[in-house]
């Protein structure tokens, strides 16, 4: 089932207000051991939070950073469901994101600048 099937199900829910759907995978190899979460399905929300041009900590003005929020919402989804534990869904409460017609494919780094492939 993909995650735009999931998300009118669950904005249809009572009680639930702005909704987007995140379905994980795991992940080995990359820049490190073990295993982590990313995103593979991603329905009513940005995959990233942009702030570029935006001042940091120290006021300087960020020109390149992105954080890949779709995947950092992934990555912590084991923490709840568990590899062995047959939790099917997490929810994520209080997660800053922008809501849109994002899809996962935006986080896959064009082949010239992935240092794993």
């Amino acid at each position: 089932v993909s995650a735009r099937v999931l998300l009118p199900l669950f904005c249809n829910y009572p009680g639930i207000g702005k909704v987007a759907v995140n379905y994980p995978d795991r992940l080995g190899g990359g820049g490190g051991e073990g295993h982590v979460n990313f995103a593979i399905g991603l329905a009513g929300m940005d995959p990233f939070m942009d702030y570029r041009g935006q001042p940091d900590a120290q006021s300087k003005v960020m020109a390149v950073t992105r954080i890949a929020v779709a995947d950092e919402v992934a990555a912590a989804s084991e923490l709840v469901m568990g590899k062995v534990d047959r939790v099917p869904v997490a929810i994520a409460r209080g997660v800053r994101y922008v809501p849109g017609d994002g899809s996962a494919r935006e986080l896959v780094r064009e082949r010239g600048y992935d240092l794993f492939r």
